[in-house]
């Protein structure tokens, strides 16, 4: 008599059930990651942005100024909605067609995410060609997502137009 090779039900259905038992405490974690991953890309992706617009100003020597924009055309709107970039000639904080030169579009963060600016920073922010800010205080940013403050993260922007960012708990009211 031959001697099969293989596994046989029992063994199969052992594996399987060891398999989703082990899937069923990784999934979890595994969407925390996502999520953490999520937050800190959308997180960078607008520091990206403020750098962008100071370095902008710098080079151009000119008022450059990044806005929120709902339709990605004009300011206007919340800033998880989009943002724009625009050399902003009258200094005026809008984007004026045929004077100021659009530089930049994104379309705002994924999800249920939101950005938030402080009460100076509510719409605009413009660099000088300094690289300083038109603001008057020092500003922050709120990035957070639906687990609450705990897993928010903050950008800072000072008035010389330097930018920190932390992930310590942070107020995400709007």
């Amino acid at each position: 008599m031959k001697k099969e090779i293989g596994f046989t039900l029992v063994e199969l259905m052992i594996t399987l059930a060891l398999a989703a038992i082990v899937l069923s405490l990784a999934v979890p974690s595994f969407s925390t990651m996502i999520q953490n991953n999520k937050l800190v890309t959308q997180t960078n992706d607008f520091i990206a942005s403020l750098n962008h617009a100071r370095s902008e100003a710098i080079n151009r020597g000119s008022t450059v100024t990044i806005c929120s924009s709902s339709d990605q055309v004009a300011c206007g709107g919340a800033w998880d909605t989009g943002w724009i970039t625009f050399v902003d000639v009258d200094g005026n904080g809008s984007l004026d067609n045929g004077t100021d030169t659009l530089l930049k579009v994104n379309q705002g963060v994924e999800g249920s995410n939101t950005i938030n600016g402080s009460a100076n920073v509510a719409t605009a922010v413009s660099y000088l060609n300094t690289g300083f800010t038109n603001l008057a205080a020092n500003s922050t940013f709120s990035i957070c997502d639906t687990r609450g403050s705990t897993y928010g993260h903050q950008i800072a922007i000072s008035t010389v137009g330097r930018l920190s960012s932390s992930a310590s708990p942070v107020s995400c009211a709007p």
